[in-house]
């Protein structure tokens, strides 16, 4: 049967800024000669932010006894960017990828007792943190062993499709654990039926497992994998996502997975967890990455709280023969590593930034080749394309539903509006899309500084002050401390702790008029609100701070973003006394609720006495319906 060696513990990293381990022999011997101690997830910035060069990985692990005639596989889940692998001294192969899985067999070198397994990765200041970004082990497969095991859920035909691929003939044993659901056949493609399944949904996200058991002509296992899955469909019809047949109002919050300031979260799987819990909490329903993938093991528990992700396969820079091999290489790994997870329902493969880069029509068209291979790798999941201008809409981007290869097309329009909105803001966001278009709000919110000096004393209370991320903020907060001295705004907020508050306040405050604005318009499939966490040039645009503690608009938002609320519009903010103001209430209702409710508005005065109320019986309709629409008195 599988055996399997964690490889997280015991490694050691070390600089080669000249480029000199390979000729001096690294990967053999006893490896590296000098190295810092270091566990899985590790990324050379966290040690060595401003070094060049190289960086190696060494680590020595023990093996009992040899499978006969079987295969050794040294396995890392998530390896940025360029990666070479020895063992003992043997050359393994290259990796590219962000933070991508990979796969290498060392069967031909790795013997009984002591083994050197070394890997040597470039710095380079435009791929990202170098590093082992997840855990590796060593599998020793028998001779009779599983290459692959693929799942697309099958929904509405309550089945579930499973692609097995094996290293020889034999029978396969397929079983649902914690049901009676069970299936055999040759390896191949099977078709497992599943009646009576519970759906994975936001709400309620059940998750299975499914057993994979191969085993040989005389009945005996050889080999057996599990693989956690959830019951779900989602795919773009009638100009709207739908979940599981049902319509689905995406509530997506941007998250950038390399930000370098909180590069220590992205080392603990805890703080992975607890980010991803925050923006369940906050009222979102999806992680929307930019800049890469999640980190590995975050999209499992995205699955498991309820969240699903809108994953950025590829970002198109260049269309040369190197980068086209790159980007095939990234898709393929991100595909086989987040194939089964139900959080995963999107797809994205554009174009990266323009500033520098190619700017020809060679580079649209092979993010277009590459969406399309996409396709045929993963059939079951949405795919969103390079965005462009358009002269008709503004931006949008090819969009390919489920199991289709028809391409359609995504509105992609911004959302970004200061704090607090003005009148023409939101009379945009109210007006924005094409009738019968997919369109997605892109950038909705606004900013607010974060509170730095709290930040850099938890880094000293953690004992992390001299940590590079530490470093950083420091700067950062030397930099904006001068800007708020050289413009004397200590005469209007008093120190900077106070400036940041009402930052803050504001950022909650403009949170409201937005999003109702936004999902008051029945146009819209959906938004991508600015930032779960914000670095670099997006600083202050997160809704958490530096340590991942909540800003106050993430109290905001969870009531802005429940599924059934009235949104109410303020012709004039500002009333005199006995003045009267238009007001209008228009329905928010994602679940399509229908019935007979009372709605009841008053106006509160500063003293908390009612200067007005009206109270009526409404009936819920499609959102954007206008439930009551008049004078107000102040």
């Amino acid at each position: 049967m599988n055996t399997t060696l964690p490889l997280g513990q015991g490694w050691r990293m070390a600089l080669d800024p000249e480029d000199e381990g390979r000729s001096a022999g690294w990967m053999s011997g006893e490896g590296p000669p000098e190295g810092v101690p270091v566990s899985l997830p590790a990324v050379a910035e966290r040690y060595a932010p401003d070094s060049q060069g190289h960086v190696w990985f060494a680590v020595t692990f023990m093996v009992d006894a040899l499978p006969p005639d079987g295969r050794a596989l040294l396995e890392f889940d998530g390896a940025a960017f360029e990666m070479e692998a020895w063992l003992n001294g043997a050359h393994l192969g290259q990796h590219q990828g962000r933070r991508a899985h990979c796969v290498m067999d060392g069967s031909e070198t790795l013997r009984e007792g002591a083994n050197l397994l070394t890997v040597r990765m470039p710095r380079s200041s435009n791929a990202g943190l170098t590093g082992l970004w997840g855990p590796a082990r060593l599998r020793l497969r028998p001779a009779l062993h599983l290459r692959s095991v693929r799942v697309q859920p099958d929904p509405r035909r309550a089945r579930l499709a499973v692609e097995v691929e094996a290293s020889g003939p034999g029978q396969v044993q397929l079983r649902i654990e914690g049901t009676e659901h069970a299936y055999s056949g040759e390896p191949g493609p099977l078709h497992m039926p599943f009646p009576g399944f519970s759906p994975w949904r936001p709400d309620e996200p059940v998750l299975y497992t499914l057993r994979c058991v191969l085993t040989d002509q005389d009945g005996a296992p050889a080999d057996e994998r599990t693989i956690v899955f959830g019951m779900r469909e989602f795919t773009v019809k009638d100009g709207r996502f739908h979940l599981n047949g049902r319509p689905f109002y995406v509530k997506a919050v941007q998250f950038a997975p390399e930000p370098r300031h909180y590069l220590a979260a992205f080392e603990d799987p805890a703080s992975l967890r607890r980010l991803a819990g925050e923006a369940r909490d906050s009222g979102f329903n999806m992680l929307w990455t930019a800049g890469g993938p999640l980190p590995p093991g975050m999209t499992a528990m995205a699955s498991e709280l309820g969240l699903l992700v809108c994953q950025e396969a590829a970002r198109v820079t260049r269309a040369t023969a190197g980068v086209k091999a790159h980007d095939r290489a990234t898709v393929r790994a991100l595909v086989e590593r987040d194939q089964a997870e139900a959080s995963v329902v999107m797809w994205t493969a554009g174009l990266a930034a323009p500033q520098g880069l190619d700017q020809s029509g060679e580079r649209k068209a092979w993010a277009r080749e590459l969406a399309l291979e996409l396709r045929e790798q993963d059939p079951g999941r949405v795919i969103v394309g390079a965005v462009m201008d358009s002269p008709r809409a503004g931006p949008e981007a090819p969009c390919l539903r489920a199991f289709s290869q028809e391409w359609g097309i995504m509105e992609f329009l911004p959302g970004r509006a200061p704090a607090p909105p003005d009148k023409a803001s939101r009379a945009i966001l109210d007006s924005l899309g094409s009738p019968g278009a997919l369109m997605m709000l892109q950038g909705l919110g606004a900013g607010g500084v974060d509170s730095l000096t709290a930040a850099l004393a938890r880094y000293k209370q953690e004992g992390a002050d001299d940590a590079p991320e530490a470093a950083r903020l420091r700067e950062l907060w030397r930099a904006i401390q001068s800007g708020f001295n050289a413009r004397r705004l200590e005469t209007s907020f008093g120190s900077f702790s106070s400036f940041a508050a009402a930052a803050q306040a504001a950022q909650a405050e403009a949170a409201a008029p937005l999003l109702e604005s936004a999902r008051a318009n029945p146009r819209t499939g959906g938004y991508v609100y600015a930032a779960l966490t914000g670095a670099g040039e997006r600083h202050g645009a997160g809704i958490l701070q530096p340590w991942g503690e909540p800003k106050p608009v993430a109290k905001a938002l969870r009531a802005l973003q429940a599924p059934l609320r009235p949104a109410v519009t303020l012709e004039k903010r500002n009333l005199l006394a006995r003045e009267e103001g238009r007001v209008t209430v228009t329905l928010i209702n994602e679940t399509r609720l229908e019935g007979q409710v009372d709605l009841s508005l008053q106006v509160i005065g500063p003293t908390g006495q009612m200067l007005w109320k009206k109270k009526r019986a409404v009936k819920l309709t499609r959102t954007g319906q206008i439930l009551w629409e008049g004078q107000v008195a102040g």
